[in-house]
């Protein structure tokens, strides 16, 4: 039976850049500076410190006498004056889940400040699924249609999959390999709705300007409905970040995020 996926890919987020308060405290004694991020409340361990802290040592001003929160700091300091380089020092690494073919070939387009590690369809198809688009969700002919496709095409696929000894080798190829010239032979014939999981990780600056590209109107419904679910990881684990991101109507009821300082 093959496996369809119906619903909008899945994002976890495993790693973020971790500040390391000793060493911090270490910097501050050397240079003689105090910081009372250390002293009113905030979290020195809280990845968003980092960018802080990049904002703070251009200008040597480790002076607050506001007493400001670090997120108060990235917005009122940071964002609404586009000093967006320092946003690149934290970085986030995401595992999505049941991402279609076409949207990672869309996601590897955004090379600055990001790094992807897809699923191998030619070493493994343990998980081999087809992922609904989300055209498709909403008229029931069109779903029928596609499963029943995406049905003929897992047939002919393992039947090119398991047909290892009918390819050429070369001598004293390893079986590992034979299965893996049988697996690229048998990839060929799957679409673009074929589905992956992945690593993909990049610096928070990199992150709000591919989320307002990937989430407007104007680009593929899939590839929106990606972005969105990866926002809103974002969105919940670097509030002072994304304070400034809001939620706009959008087609097929998924959002269209768009920042108040749009490029930074």
């Amino acid at each position: 039976m093959i496996k369809i996926i119906d619903h909008a890919p899945r994002v976890f987020l495993v790693g973020v850049s971790t500040p390391q308060p000793d060493a911090i405290q270490q910097y501050l004694r050397y240079r003689g500076e105090t910081w009372n991020v250390f002293t009113d409340g905030n979290i020195a361990s809280w990845p968003e410190t980092l960018i802080e802290i990049a904002g703070r040592v251009c200008y040597q001003s480790w002076n607050n006498p506001k007493k400001a929160t670090t997120g108060e700091y990235i917005q009122e300091s940071i964002v609404s004056h586009k000093h967006g380089s320092v946003l690149e020092h934290v970085w986030v690494n995401l595992l999505v889940a049941d991402v279609c073919r076409s949207v990672e070939m869309e996601m590897i387009r955004h090379g600055d400040g990001t790094a992807f590690s897809w699923e191998s369809q030619r070493f493994t198809d343990k998980h081999l699924r087809f992922i609904v688009p989300p055209l498709y969700r909403q008229d029931r002919k069109l779903r029928i249609v596609f499963e029943n496709i995406c049905g003929d095409v897992s047939m002919v696929y393992q039947d090119i999959a398991q047909f290892e000894e009918g390819f050429a080798v070369l001598e004293g190829e390893s079986k590992l390999m034979k299965r893996k010239r049988s697996k690229e032979a048998a990839r060929s014939i799957l679409g673009n709705c074929v589905g992956a999981d992945g690593l993909f990780s990049a610096n928070l600056r990199a992150a709000r300007h591919i989320i307002q590209l990937r989430t407007d109107e104007s680009a593929d419904q899939s590839i929106r409905e990606t972005f969105y679910e990866i926002y809103r990881v974002l969105a919940d684990s670097f509030p002072a970040t994304f304070e400034d991101a809001r939620e706009m109507e959008g087609f097929l009821g998924v959002p269209q995020v768009k920042f108040a300082v749009e490029k930074v």
